[in-house]
């Protein structure tokens, strides 16, 4: 079996924040089309502006966070969206 990996960059998940997942579409189809040719397919996804706006939005409510949990929080929401698109 072909194996792959698609990397999803944590910028261009920014627009996913409050839109549900509906920018996925585009990046879906291309996973769906890999999977059919037979790839064994990793998908990962960067989390770096997430975070970072996790933390931001924790500062403004003084509430402690720590960048295990932000990680644990963002990383959950990202696979949640990527695995939802993709069950359809």
């Amino acid at each position: 079996m072909k194996r792959a990996v698609w990397a999803i960059g944590g910028n261009s998940l920014l627009s996913l924040e409050g839109s549900g997942g509906k920018s996925l579409k585009p990046t879906i189809e291309g996973i769906v089309y890999l999977i059919k040719q037979g790839y064994d397919l990793v998908i990962t996804h960067g989390n770096g502006p997430q975070v970072g706006n996790l933390f931001l939005a924790f500062e403004e409510v003084d509430i402690p966070l720590n960048l295990d949990e932000a990680d644990a929080y963002t990383q959950g929401f990202m696979g949640y969206l990527i695995q939802r698109e993709l069950i359809g």
